[in-house]
């Protein structure tokens, strides 16, 4: 099994919640007990919202802002890390996310290096 990284973009109104009392959604729920029931997840975390964060550029990372953050569909609103056998299973498992429910939504996935 390889690792897939799962980024959400497209706000986090569009990724389930845990923060402040807020409930997941149960179509999230599901999906993720699915994949975690079926050996697929192994970590993954909603992002903090509200433009937090610090963004560097430049060589040597010289330049620091604090924003602005990309336009609302860019936003990388959360993450998973996933075990899939090869990119056509990560993507398989992708198409299940509650975030299609949504439009000007995406997920990138991207294997990670071992």
């Amino acid at each position: 099994m390889k690792d897939y990284l799962f980024l959400f973009r497209g706000g986090p109104q569009y990724v389930p919640s845990s923060q402040a009392g807020e409930p997941i959604s149960a179509n999230w729920k599901a999906w993720m007990e699915d994949l975690m029931q079926k050996g697929h997840l192994p970590q993954g975390q909603r992002l903090v919202g509200g433009g937090t964060g610090a963004v560097l550029k430049g060589r040597k990372a010289a330049q620091l802002t604090d924003g602005p953050f990309a336009e609302g569909k860019e936003i990388v609103a959360g993450y998973l890390v996933i075990k899939a056998t090869d990119l056509d299973q990560a993507i398989s498992l992708a198409k299940g996310c509650p975030i299609f429910e949504h439009d000007d939504v995406s997920t990138e996935i991207r294997e990670i290096a071992s």
